[in-house]
This record gives structure tokens, C-alpha cells and sequence, in this order.
């Protein structure tokens, strides 16, 4: 269910993607009715429209159709005005609610599985503990969460829709596609990196099938399966009462970390082979080692030496996780049921593993939330949600290697070289963005 009335104001950035949700509308993947106030913003998908009041009750019809036919109806209607004289609300207020509860009410009962809106208080409201539209309650949801939902969607079945200029007429990727494309634009420092690795002197057919050569390669394979990663967890997270849930996104967790420690180590054997670097024995060969960085300072990779010092935090909460997982027990988990909610799934951390990664939120301005971490139930380890936190270390880790290459090559005296993207797939990749839940990631 679209809410026209909060998407008609839209502009700038806000309405390309309510936009292009409702291009979505024109393909297999989502199927949509327009609310019955507001002005649609793009057309073919059916609007709705309330029917007179007939004893308590109103039907709802798709405008244009018959008046003997309907497709449901808001039952109980005076349940609204009586919520909106207990709680005091008057002129704008009571209408606003009004609409919104009746809406609501409607979507719920018709079988849609999301209201899909823009408007700030209700997106407020419906994460509230309290009120008519609290947590639990209603399938609300926002533009952006709405995207991210039709990409699983679409990715689950290996056929991920990111154009349509009008109905009938679709353009379409396999799910894959969208991975690679992802990591080669965020981490923008690829043709650099590639440029940097050759030797003096050293021609492209030669630097073909290097061990180098393949190291630069592993780093986008690397990306993309954090990306696919982070999908993967997200499905299993979306499962309601399934067993074996939790085992599942564990061990997709787990490979997650795995990868994201595998690229800091690529970066590090990358960064030996450039500066042939003096070390005491080849286990030093990681950024989180205090003697590695101390060498890339005396090999003169000073601007690779301070990005990595840049990097602890994120490096040292990557490696408390990654250290358990390849040597012992690794994470554990469970379910969590709440009363009036539902239930959720729970990776555990450790309480110095919770300490770095407030350390790490810390260092980057970000709330603890945003990685999913809650405060712990009394006699619990802390937990974090995986689909939260999966998908914000793929993308700090993803910021943070591109950092290191582009210091990497600098270091190597390499020119600035631009990846060039056309127009028509700035707009794809902008788009994959916003269907993987990376809509602040940076484009270069």
C-alpha cells in the first residue's frame, strides 16, 4: 500500500527513490494499490477510494470501478474519532490520524504485507512503545525499508528489476551482477591499485596471472561476498518461527567476519610485495600488528602506515571476533521471544568484544544501534542484530579498504585514475545501492 499523501511533497533524492519504487510496482515484484488521498506520483498503478459511510462501516474501491464492486472496506470507522477525542486531537491533528489509522487499518486487512509512506510521525509512531500505531502492532515502513525488502525479494529469485521506464517494459540483472558491480564502485581505487602492483617497468600482459594479480582480484571477489553475505542474512533474519534460523545465519555470519578480516589481510600482503618490507617473521604481515605498520613507516609508506593507524578500531574489533571464530568456539546465538512483538534472532558477543565495538562507534559517530547492538538482558551477553550488524561492518570494512588502497597507491607514486562509469550505469549501481540497503555509501 503506497501512501500517495506523503508522497506527493517529496523532491531531490526522496522522490527518485519513491519513484523508482513505484517503477517497481510495474514489474513482478511488487504489486501495489495507491492510497485514497493524495495525488500519485507516477501512474498505472490503481488507486483506491472510500465508499459513503453505510452504518459504521466504509468500502474501499480501485477508482474507476463499478460501484457494486469493492475490494475491502474499514470496518468500525467510529473507532477512530473516539482514539482521537480520548487522546485530545483537534483540526490538522485529528485529520492526520484519521486518515492514517483508517489506512493503516485497511492495509493491515486487505492482506498487504507494508503501508509504504513517507510521513515522519507515522514512521515515529509505529516504532513506539505506545499508541495506536506502537511496535508490533502494523506492518509500517518507509521508503528506503521498502526498497531493501523488494531487493531480497528479488534476489531470492535471481532476477533483480532496476528499470522500467514504463509498464510492460522492464530491465532486469542476475542477482550476482549486482555484488561485483557494488564492490568495484565502492572500492573506487581499483584501477590505481591494479597500476600500483606492476613493477618497474613491468608491462600488463606480464603482470597478468601474478600471484599480485590475483591478490588485487581477491579483494573485489572479497567485497562482493560481503555484499552476498549480508543478503543471505538478512533472508534467514526475515524468517518467522523457523528452526535451525539461528545455526543458519551464524555460520553466514561467521564466513561474513571471515571475509572482512581475509581483505585487511590481502591489503597487508599487497603492502609486503610493494615495499618489500623487513620483517621478523611473516605472521607480522597484518595491519593489526604494531611491527607491521612500524615497517611501512620505515619503508617510507607513511601514508599507508597512518590509514592503517586510522583503522584500529575497526581492525581490532574485526580481529576480537575473528580470532575466536578460526581458533575456537567462535559466536553463539539464540532467539529471543518477545511478548506483543513476535521474536528475533541474536548473535552474542563477548563483553570486551562489545567494548571495542563501542569503541569503534565511538571513533566513527555512530550509535551502537546502528550495528544493531542492545543493551543485555539481565544474566545475557550482549547481542546485536545480525542483519544490522552484518551490513554495517560489510560497509565500514568496504570504506576502510578503499582508504588503505588509495593510500596504498599513493604511496606508490601513482597517478589519480578515475574508474569510468557511464551515465546509464551510475544510475544501475546507484539503484543496486539503494535495493542493498547502502543509500549513504559514497560514489566516486
Amino acid at each position: 500500500m503506497l501512501d500517495a499523501r506523503s508522497f506527493e511533497g517529496l523532491d531531490g533524492e526522496a522522490r527518485e527513490k519513491a519513484a523508482f519504487l513505484c517503477e517497481l510496482c510495474w514489474t513482478p515484484a511488487i504489486d501495489a494499490l495507491w492510497s485514497w488521498e493524495g495525488t500519485p506520483i507516477v501512474g498505472n498503478i490503481p488507486q483506491t477510494e472510500l465508499g459513503q459511510l453505510q452504518g459504521d462501516n466504509r468500502l474501499v474501491r480501485r477508482v474507476g470501478e463499478p460501484k457494486p464492486y469493492f475490494i475491502g472496506g474499514v470496518t468500525c470507522w467510529s473507532q477512530f474519532a473516539e482514539w482521537a477525542d480520548r487522546c485530545a486531537y483537534q483540526g490538522a491533528e485529528r485529520d492526520w490520524f484519521i486518515y492514517y489509522a483508517s489506512l493503516v487499518h485497511f492495509s493491515d486487512r486487505s492482506g498487504r504485507h507494508y503501508l509504504v509512506t513517507a510521513d515522519e510521525r507515522l514512521l515515529r509512531e509505529s516504532v513506539g512503545e505506545k499508541g495506536w500505531f506502537r511496535k508490533g502492532q502494523q506492518r509500517v515502513t518507509s521508503i528506503d525499508h521498502a526498497l531493501v525488502l523488494a531487493g531480497h525479494v528479488m534476489k531470492a529469485h535471481g532476477q533483480v528489476f532496476y528499470e522500467s521506464p514504463h509498464p510492460n517494459h522492464t530491465v532486469h540483472t542476475a542477482r550476482n551482477s549486482i555484488y561485483d558491480h557494488l564492490a568495484r564502485f565502492l572500492i573506487s581505487s581499483r584501477r590505481r591499485l591494479f597500476l600500483a602492483m606492476r613493477k618497474d617497468g613491468e608491462t600488463q600482459d606480464a603482470f597478468y596471472g601474478t600471484d599480485r594479480e590475483a591478490l588485487c582480484k581477491s579483494i573485489f571477489d572479497r567485497g562482493s561476498d560481503l555484499f552476498r553475505g549480508c543478503d543471505r542474512i538478512a533472508r534467514i533474519n526475515g524468517r518467522v518461527e523457523e528452526t535451525g534460523a539461528v545455526e543458519e545465519i551464524l555460520y553466514d555470519l561467521r564466513a561474513t567476519i571471515a571475509n572482512a578480516a581475509g581483505i585487511f589481510d590481502t591489503v597487508a600482503v599487497l603492502a609486503d610485495s610493494a615495499f618489500a618490507l623487513e620483517l621478523a617473521r611473516p605472521s607480522e604481515i597484518s595491519l593489526n600488528e604494531y611491527s607491521f605498520r612500524k615497517a611501512l613507516r620505515e619503508a617510507k609508506a607513511s601514508h599507508l602506515a597512518a590509514e592503517a593507524e586510522r583503522q584500529c578500531p575497526l581492525i581490532a574489533f574485526l580481529w576480537s571476533l575473528r580470532n575466536p571464530i578460526l581458533h575456537r568456539g567462535g559466536l553463539s546465538g539464540y532467539t529471543l521471544h518477545t511478548l506483543g512483538v513476535g521474536q528475533s534472532y541474536k548473535a552474542t558477543l563477548t563483553p570486551d568484544q562489545a567494548k571495542k565495538l563501542k569503541a569503534l562507534c565511538g571513533h566513527r559517530h555512530e550509535a551502537v544501534k546502528l550495528w544493531g547492538l542492545d543493551e543485555p538482558f539481565p544474566g545475557l551477553e550482549p547481542s546485536v542484530d545480525p542483519e544490522a550488524f552484518s551490513l554495517q561492518l560489510a560497509v565500514a570494512t568496504i570504506e576502510a579498504v578503499d582508504e588503505l588502497l588509495s593510500a596504498l597507491a599513493d604511496d606508490r607514486g601513482t597517478p589519480d585514475l578515475e574508474t569510468t562509469w557511464t551515465t546509464e550505469e551510475r544510475k544501475a549501481i546507484q539503484r543496486f545501492q539503494w535495493l542493498s540497503g547502502l543509500a549513504g555509501s559514497g560514489a566516486h
